[in-house]
C-alpha cells in the first residue's frame, strides 16, 4: 500500500517522493526533484484523507519549481493519462485521486489568480507567479498575460490541455468578485500589451502572442456570461460619468482602445510613441505626399490589428444576444445604448477643446466602437436584404421602447423627439431596429462631430502657422502636427474597409427610407427621422469627395442622390435651411474642380479621371435630369428663412449656401438635359420667387461690400497720419485686426456677388427669363438696383482716388 501511494504520487508529481525510515523499492524513474516526508503516516491512506493529505504534498512539491503555473497545469494534464496501461494511476488504490488532484490544481490557481487580482505591485514569495513576477517586475498585465498562454495552451510546454480546465476555472471565477476581476484582467492584459508598442512591426509580434490566448478565451460560453452580468453592472456603475468611463474601465475597453490616433490635436503629442510608426516613414517630416504614397503596409497593418480585435468583441457580444435567458440577452445592448447616450457632450456647439481628454472617450476608441456597430449592421447593406429592412421601426426614436437618449433632436417634416424623464434600459424592439438607430446615433456623435470639430482644429492651426515666420520652430511643429494628423485620417477613417462600411451604411439608409416613403404617409413617416440622418450622410460624402474620391468607384449612390433630390424639391419635407445646405454642397462638390486642403494631400495626380467619375453620378441620374433644378429654384429662396435657427450650433450662413446653390444651378444650366427642367418653372410662380431672392442677395452683398470697403479705406488713411504714432500698440493692434477683418468679409460677400450677376448674366441670355425680369414687378427692382448701385460704387470710387490702393 505504501509503495503503491508512493509510486502514484511520485507520477503525478513527478518527483521522487523519500519517507524518513522507509525504504522504498527499486525504481526505474529519474526524477531531478525531491519531495521529503517525516513519517509514512504523511501519506493519504484511505479515501476521506486523500484530499487533506494530498493537498499538504502538493504545496511542498509547488514550491520547488521555478515555473509554478506550468507544473501546476502539467499536473493537471497527467490527471488524465489514464489510457496510458503502465501508468501507475491505473493500478492506483485510492480511487478518487485523479478527481482530487484536479481540484486541488484548480484551487490553486483560482487562489493565486483572485490574489494577483487584488494585491499591490509586490508579490508574495509562496506566489504561483513568483517566476514569472521576477522576469516582468512590477507588471501586473504581464503575469495575467503569461497565465492566460498557460490556461488556454498557446505555450508549446503546456499545449494541448484537458477541455475541461479553462471552462472548469472560467466557472468558478464568475463566482466571485475577485474572480470576475481575475477574469476581465486576463481578457484586458494581452491588449494592454499591444497598446503602446512603438512601431507596427512590434505589434505584428507582440500580436501573435496576445491574439490566440485572448481568443480562446472569450470563445467560452463561461467567459460571456461572465462579460453579460459585467456591462450590466457597468451601466449602473456609470451613473452620471462621461463617455471616458467606457474607454478606461469597461471590461472591453482594451479590445476597442488599439489606435494610431492621438486624444486630442496638440503639439505635445508629437513625441507620443504613436506617431513613430509614422516618422519611420520616407518623406518625413515636409512631404507628406511621398509620406502617403508609401503607407499602403503601414495601413494594411493598423487595419488589420484594429480590426480583429473589434470583430472579437463582435463576437462577444453576437454569442451574449444568443443567450438563452433574457436578462443576458440584453445586456449588449443596453450597454452600446449607454456608451452612445454617455457622449452627448460631442455635440455641444464648439465643443471644449482640450478638455476632450477628461470627458469623453478616446478618440480611437470611439472610431472602433462604430466599426463595431458597423459590423452588426452590415448584413442588410446589400439591396437583397430589403426585407430585413423592412422590418425597422420608423417610428423607433419616439416609442417608449427607445433606449437612446434624444432630447428635442430636429426630425425631418418639422418633427421633435420629445423629452424623455429616463431613458429605457428593456425594450421589446427587435434587433435589426434597435442595432440600426443605435449605429445612425453613434455615427452622428462619434464619427461625424469629432471629425468635423478635428477639421476645423486643423484650419485653424494650418492658418495660425501661415501667420508664422517661415523660419519659426512654431510654425514647424503646427505644420508637421496637421501633417501628421493627415495621415492618421488616411490610416483610420479613410482606411478603404471602414469608410465603405460607413457610406454602404448611409446608402442603405436612403434605401430604407425611400421604401418607408413609399409605404407610409409620408410627412408621418418622416417626422420621426431625425434630421442628423441627411446631415451626416452629407458630410461624409463630401469629406469622402475631397478625401478619398476613388471610393466612389465602389458605392452605388443613386438611392442617396434619388432621396436628397426628393428632399429638396418637397420644403415640407426638409424645411430646415441647414440640411438644405448640406445636400446642395454635397451636390455641388461632385462637379467642382476645385481641391480642398485635405484633398491637396491626400489626392493623387488622377483627380481629373476621378472628377468626371463623380459628376456622372449626378448626370446620369433621371431625378436630377428632371427635379434637381425645380428644387433648387425653391431651396434658393427658403435658405432665406434661418429665425430661430442656432447658426453657431450648425456653422450655417445662408449666403454662403445659396452661393452654393448658385454655382450648382450654373452647373445644370449649362447643360441642355438639366436646363429644360428649369425652363420649365418660367410659367410658375417660383421662378420670379427665385429671381427676387437672387436680386435680394446682390442688394445686400454689393451694399455691404461697400460700407466695409469704406472702412477699411478710413482706417489706411489714419494709418498714414501723425495720430497713428500717438495710438498704443495694442490701440493700433486693433484697429489692424478690425481691418483685417473687414478686408476678408468683404472678398468673400464680391464673391457671392459676382457669381450672383454671372447666374442673372447667363439667365437672361434665355428669351423666357429676360422677360420675367423685363416684366413687373421685378423690371423696376432690377433697374433701380444695377443703376443705383452703379451710382454708389462711383461716387465711392472718386473719394478713393488718389492713388493709393484699397488692400495694403
Amino acid at each position: 500500500m505504501v509503495d503503491d501511494s508512493i509510486n502514484c504520487l511520485s507520477f503525478l508529481l513527478e518527483c521522487k517522493i523519500i519517507i524518513t525510515g522507509h525504504t522504498p523499492l527499486p525504481s526505474n524513474d529519474n526524477y531531478t526533484q525531491v519531495c521529503r516526508l517525516s513519517s509514512v503516516t504523511e501519506l493519504p491512506t484511505q479515501d476521506d484523507d486523500v484530499t487533506r493529505k494530498f493537498q499538504s504534498i502538493f504545496l511542498r512539491r509547488v514550491a520547488l519549481e521555478y515555473d509554478e503555473i506550468k507544473f501546476v497545469i502539467l499536473t493537471f494534464k497527467r490527471t488524465y493519462l489514464h489510457s496510458n496501461r503502465e501508468s501507475p494511476l491505473e493500478s492506483t488504490p485510492f480511487q478518487n485521486l485523479r478527481v482530487v488532484a484536479r481540484e486541488v490544481c484548480i484551487d490553486r490557481i483560482l487562489t493565486q489568480l483572485m490574489s494577483l487580482s487584488s494585491e499591490s505591485d509586490t508579490l508574495g514569495e509562496d506566489s504561483l507567479w513568483m517566476s514569472v513576477a521576477n522576469q516582468n517586475a512590477g507588471s501586473h498585465d504581464s503575469r495575467f498575460l503569461s497565465a492566460l498562454r498557460h490556461l488556454t495552451g498557446c505555450d508549446t510546454d503546456t499545449s494541448p490541455l484537458p477541455d475541461q480546465l479553462l471552462p472548469t476555472l472560467a466557472h468558478k471565477l464568475g463566482e466571485s468578485d475577485l474572480g470576475i476581476s481575475a477574469l476581465i484582467r486576463m481578457l484586458r492584459a494581452g491588449c494592454e500589451q499591444i497598446r503602446g508598442v512603438e512601431s507596427l512591426e512590434k505589434v505584428a509580434s507582440r500580436h501573435q502572442v496576445v491574439f490566440p490566448p485572448v481568443e480562446t478565451l472569450v470563445s467560452l460560453q463561461e467567459c460571456s456570461h461572465t462579460i453579460a452580468h459585467q456591462l450590466i453592472k457597468e451601466v449602473k456603475e456609470r451613473s452620471a460619468d462621461t463617455g471616458k468611463y467606457y474607454s478606461h474601465s469597461s471590461c472591453l475597453s482594451e479590445l476597442l482602445g488599439y489606435s494610431i490616433i492621438m486624444p486630442s490635436i496638440n503639439v505635445k503629442y508629437l513625441n507620443n510613441s504613436c506617431y513613430i510608426p509614422l516618422k519611420s516613414l520616407p518623406g518625413y517630416p515636409r512631404d507628406f505626399q511621398r509620406m502617403l504614397q508609401n503607407s499602403n503596409t503601414l495601413k494594411q497593418q493598423n487595419s488589420e490589428y484594429t480590426h480583429k480585435l473589434c470583430k472579437l468583441t463582435h463576437a462577444i457580444l453576437k454569442k451574449i444576444l444568443r443567450n438563452s435567458d433574457k436578462h443576458l440577452k440584453s445586456a449588449p445592448l443596453i450597454w452600446l445604448s449607454d456608451v452612445i447616450n454617455s457622449h452627448q457632450l460631442l455635440t455641444t456647439p464648439k465643443f471644449m477643446r482640450g478638455k476632450e481628454e477628461q470627458l469623453v472617450a478616446h478618440p480611437g476608441w470611439r472610431l472602433n466602437f462604430c466599426y463595431l456597430l458597423l459590423l452588426f449592421c452590415e448584413p442588410f447593406f446589400s439591396r437583397s436584404a430589403n426585407q430585413k429592412l423592412s422590418l425597422i421601426a420608423i417610428d423607433y426614436v419616439i416609442s417608449k421602447e427607445c433606449r437612446l437618449d434624444l432630447p428635442n433632436e430636429s426630425c425631418l417634416a418639422r418633427g421633435v423627439i420629445p423629452p424623455r424623464t429616463d431613458t429605457n434600459t428593456q425594450s421589446n424592439a427587435n434587433f435589426i431596429t434597435e442595432i440600426f438607430h443605435f449605429t445612425l446615433r453613434a455615427l452622428n456623435l462619434l464619427l461625424i462631430a469629432p471629425m468635423n470639430q478635428a477639421m476645423q482644429v486643423v484650419s485653424d492651426l494650418s492658418k495660425a502657422a501661415h501667420n508664422m515666420s517661415p523660419e519659426s520652430p512654431e510654425r514647424e511643429r503646427l505644420e508637421e502636427l496637421s501633417g501628421l494628423t493627415f495621415i492618421t485620417w488616411d490610416l483610420t477613417i479613410l482606411n478603404e474597409q471602414f469608410a465603405l462600411m460607413v457610406s454602404q451604411f448611409y446608402i442603405t439608409a436612403g434605401i430604407w427610407l425611400n421604401m418607408s416613403i413609399e409605404s407610409n404617409q409620408l410627412i408621418e413617416a418622416l417626422s420621426h427621422i431625425p434630421e442628423f440622418l441627411i446631415k451626416d450622410s452629407c458630410q461624409w460624402f463630401r469629406f469622402l469627395v475631397t478625401s478619398s474620391p476613388n471610393l466612389f468607384r465602389l458605392l452605388e449612390m443613386a438611392p442617396v442622390i434619388d432621396l436628397y433630390v426628393l428632399l429638396l424639391e418637397r420644403q415640407d419635407l426638409m424645411p430646415g435651411p441647414v440640411s438644405q445646405s448640406k445636400v446642395v454642397s454635397f451636390l455641388l462638390s461632385l462637379v467642382q474642380t476645385q481641391l480642398g486642403s485635405i484633398s491637396a494631400v491626400q489626392l493623387s495626380t488622377s483627380w481629373s479621371s476621378v472628377h468626371g467619375e463623380l459628376a456622372t453620378i449626378l448626370h446620369s441620374n433621371p431625378t436630377v435630369r428632371d427635379k434637381l433644378g425645380p428644387a433648387l429654384l425653391s431651396c434658393y429662396t427658403a435658405v432665406d428663412v434661418v429665425e430661430g435657427l442656432d447658426v453657431d450650433k450648425d456653422s450655417f450662413d445662408k449666403f454662403s449656401a445659396r452661393q452654393d446653390i448658385t454655382n450648382l444651378i450654373t452647373h445644370l444650366w449649362n447643360r441642355q438635359d438639366c436646363r429644360d427642367s428649369v425652363l420649365r418653372q418660367c410659367n410658375t410662380s417660383l421662378f420670379p420667387a427665385f429671381l427676387n431672392s437672387i436680386l435680394d442677395t446682390l442688394l445686400y452683398m454689393l451694399n455691404d461690400s461697400i460700407h466695409r470697403l469704406r472702412n477699411a479705406r478710413l482706417i489706411q488713411i489714419s494709418m498714414e497720419e501723425d495720430s497713428w504714432s500717438r495710438l498704443t500698440p495694442r490701440e493700433q493692434r486693433a484697429k489692424q485686426d478690425f481691418l483685417s477683418s473687414e478686408e476678408r468679409v468683404t472678398r468673400g460677400f464680391l464673391s457671392i456677388s459676382q457669381t450672383a450677376l454671372s447666374l442673372l448674366q447667363v439667365l437672361s441670355e434665355s428669351a423666357d427669363v429676360s422677360s420675367i425680369l423685363s416684366q413687373q414687378p421685378l423690371c423696376h427692382r432690377v433697374a433701380s438696383a444695377f443703376i443705383g448701385q452703379l451710382l454708389l460704387l462711383f461716387n465711392i470710387c472718386l473719394c478713393l482716388l488718389g492713388g493709393l490702393l484699397i488692400w495694403r
